[in-house]
């Protein structure tokens, strides 16, 4: 075991107790995704999806240049306390705005949800590829994206046992409470791992007192300098319109399938812990024996391969289970081997790279692709198109096809890059 992963190596030790962060964080988003899911669409009833997907590129925006801006005043151990606690305050605010009765606390809670999670995950990611050398990701980023859906895992498993008890709204209030033991895991990896490599020992304000330095603030500056930044970012685009059109095509089956609240809400805790669960198995045992075994291109070849499979299923026959399990193949897939995978191209790169430029990539390239999925599909139906399940699998499987074209012209890009990362 000691040659598998050698744990007297303080970076290894202080990414695992990363991925005790992420448990929890994880853990609290599903009680968040849930809820806050179901409560929108109790509110604002399914057509309003998209709508309310729209505005999340605005709140990462937001998100991301705050994140900047106490990067470059407080370093990245503070920065990460602070976005955690802040976030977990913002959810709790949410609760009570919805318990007096405001109906828009259920768009915030829903746009919120989207924003806050990717944002703190991926600064455990920024930290981890700070800490690991390429050898040892491939060994260690499936086991730590493992752990992280243990916590995803029970926090659905929780969801889908107690929500009758409990009630919808109560779980905004564990999601809440979970952002405290991630804060408190967080700081104790730093403590056993130190600072990231290349911050600077005393942390100092960037780009935060004129506005022509917002492009270093948020990391936009190094795409030029760096070409394997700017096709991760395209990758990144074209996934989640994938992730876009399989979620909307399951939201809108379920909302047909199931119309009440709680049980919808039990439904989808079920449904995301089967989703988790399948995902621990890839991160457990396919991640790190195929990004062992295989070129990292062969793999970036296979995973739209493999999702072009289930969205034609979804596109045949438009049902709550095959649209379910294109949805469920992607998000599995996702959090295990293309994540796992992804990471260890960031590993060479420099602090701002790591700490600037992929949030940017991996926190509004995430939602700003989602978000442009939905306004144009938001645009569509004003001009009188209806959408049903089949044809959003129908523009999920275009977009897989899109995925797999960017990806082939950019094998030898990949293998260079990889070779540099060793």
């Amino acid at each position: 075991m000691k040659r598998y992963l050698d744990l007297s190596q303080s970076g290894i030790r202080a990414s695992l107790c990363m991925a005790l962060s992420s448990f929890f964080l994880l853990a609290g988003y599903e009680f968040m995704r849930s809820s806050s899911t179901s409560l929108f669409i109790t509110a604002y009833g399914k057509d309003a999806v998209p709508v309310a997907t729209l505005f999340m590129p605005v709140a990462v925006i937001a998100f991301l240049f705050v994140y900047g801006i106490l990067l470059g005043r407080f370093g990245a151990k503070w920065t990460l306390v602070a976005t955690t606690i802040g976030s977990g305050a913002l959810i709790a605010a949410g609760f009570v705005m919805h318990k007096a009765g405001f109906k828009l606390a259920s768009a915030m809670l829903y746009v919120l949800r989207e924003a806050y999670v990717v944002l703190i995950i991926e600064q455990y990611w920024s930290y981890i590829n700070s800490k690991v050398s390429a050898e040892h990701a491939r060994k260690l980023n499936g086991p730590i994206c493992g752990i992280s859906s243990l916590g995803a895992i029970a926090g659905g498993m929780t969801t889908a046992a107690f929500v009758g008890q409990l009630g919808t709204e109560s779980l905004l209030l564990f999601a809440a409470v979970a952002c405290i033991p991630a804060a408190i895991f967080s700081v104790w990896a730093f403590n056993i791992g130190g600072n990231p490599r290349g911050q600077a020992t005393h942390p100092q304000s960037i780009g935060h007192k004129g506005k022509s330095n917002w492009r270093d603030v948020v990391g936009l500056s190094l795409m030029r300098r760096e070409p394997i930044l700017a096709w991760i970012l395209t990758i990144v685009l074209t996934t989640q319109v994938v992730a876009a059109m399989t979620d909307f095509a399951f939201q809108g089956a379920l909302a047909d399938a199931i119309p009440e609240t709680d049980a919808r809400t039990a439904y989808l805790g079920g449904f995301f812990a089967r989703l988790n669960m399948v995902a621990l198995v890839l991160q457990f045992i396919a991640a790190p024996i195929l990004l062992s075994w295989l070129r990292y291109d062969w793999i970036n070849l296979a995973i739209p391969t493999v999702q072009i499979a289930t969205c034609t299923w979804a596109v045949l026959e438009p049902s709550l289970v095959s649209t379910g399990a294109a949805f469920m193949t992607f998000k599995a897939i996702d959090y295990s081997l293309f994540r796992a995978a992804k990471e260890i191209l960031y590993i060479p790169l420099s602090f701002d790279a790591r700490y600037r430029s992929k949030e940017l990539i991996d926190v509004f390239g995430y939602r700003f692709g989602k978000g442009g999925a939905s306004l144009a599909v938001t645009a569509a139906v004003a001009q009188g198109v209806v959408f049903t399940a089949g044809r959003y699998a129908a523009l999920a499987l275009g977009a897989v096809f899109v995925w797999l074209a960017l990806v082939i012209p950019a094998v030898g890009l990949l293998r260079r890059h990889h070779r540099g990362a060793e």
